[in-house]
């Protein structure tokens, strides 16, 4: 088996290295956008777990996607619409492959004890 690697396993391990990372929100208009530091998140392939502060820091977008749309902008969801809320995700604008485009990615949020 050879030891290179092909441009396709190359893209494909960028691409899930990716969907993990939140990018920095660099864009002009991301300074009037308020929300925690992406270090008090840890995110893997299925949850997003962050303190109760951090959770409450972030807007919450249950109906609606937030407008002014760059990359690394997070926000919260909870399903279903209506109050109980029984499962909130986090979702942020990610990087995308094309020009001028954003992903949307979502993580299901698990809320940890703060260390005091």
């Amino acid at each position: 088996m050879s030891t290179l690697r092909t441009a396709l396993e190359i893209g494909l391990e960028r691409a899930l290295v990716r969907e993990h990372v939140i990018p920095p929100m660099t864009h002009p208009l991301s300074s009037a956008w308020h929300q925690p530091p992406r270090r008090d998140i840890e995110i893997d392939d299925k949850y997003a777990m962050m303190s109760r502060r951090t959770f409450e820091a972030l807007h919450e977008y249950s109906c609606s996607l937030p407008s002014g749309v760059y990359e690394g902008k997070m926000w919260r969801r909870g399903e279903p619409y209506i109050e109980p809320r029984s499962v909130w995700y986090l979702g942020w604008f990610g990087c995308s492959d094309k020009p001028d485009k954003v992903s949307i990615n979502w993580r299901e949020i698990i809320i940890v004890e703060e260390s005091r």
